[in-house]
């Protein structure tokens, strides 16, 4: 046998083609794995994204009934009025400051661990139908943190906290359609990719069932039919 036949008969050697088609299975195999092992990580990011979402339209839901409970039990004397200080606007500047704080992340594209409760830090990948949204809550919540923040005043000179409760009875609205379409649109989102990573693994699964039958009809055609056992070789 010549050196230039070698390659050739190798190729056609039983042994090597087993091996080059198990060794296609196990990358198609890994791959798949690998890729979906990947891709949890990423919707295990949209996930906490998501639920911070949520966080927001819970703080906003808060506010809409801490503030109408205001309006409805407005302070009358001097007592209930420093009282009402110490609760509402304390607690209404915490939760003004917690909105921001996440409206701004999302702003950013960046979740940090101690909002989302994470081992570490998140950077989104979002589409631009998304940031797009994320931008528009971000100028509205910017302008709306602004006049709410002028309205109630700070907490060292007499505080407007009727005034403050009431802006945020007629203006909070728009906030809260804006935090609904971007929940919306980030189910929408996770929804397309969990069916993009199903596609993904039935088109592997589809290839690798393809392989097996291929093979196994090949080794059949030429194993068990082919009379002369001289065409294929062991090793």
């Amino acid at each position: 046998m010549t050196i230039k036949n070698m390659p050739n008969k190798l190729i056609h050697s039983l042994k090597f083609q087993i091996t080059a088609i198990l060794l296609l299975l196990l990358s198609l195999f890994s791959f798949a794995i690998t890729y979906t092992l990947y891709a949890i990580d990423e919707r295990e990011n949209e996930m906490a994204a998501l639920h911070l979402i949520h966080r927001l339209q819970l703080i906003t839901s808060y506010m809409d009934m801490q503030s109408m409970n205001y309006l409805k039990n407005a302070p009358k004397s001097s007592s209930a009025y420093k009282r009402d200080i110490d609760l509402y606007y304390d607690d209404l500047k915490g939760q003004l400051e917690n909105k921001n704080e996440i409206i701004n992340c999302f702003s950013e594209e960046h979740l940090t661990s101690e909002l989302t409760n994470m081992e570490s830090d998140i950077d989104l990948n979002l589409d631009k139908k998304t940031k797009a949204l994320l931008s528009r809550l971000q100028a509205t919540w910017n302008h709306y943190f602004k006049e709410l923040n002028n309205t109630l005043g700070s907490r060292d000179n007499s505080p407007k906290l009727a005034a403050a409760a009431q802006y945020i009875a007629e203006n909070q609205k728009n906030i809260k359609e804006i935090e609904d379409v971007v929940v919306q649109q980030l189910q929408a989102d996770l929804k397309v990719r969990i069916e993009q990573i199903n596609q993904v693994n039935k088109m592997i699964l589809a290839i690798a069932f393809i392989v097996a039958l291929a093979t196994l009809l090949g080794f059949y055609v030429k194993v068990i039919t082919i009379v002369d056992p001289e065409n294929w070789t062991i090793g």
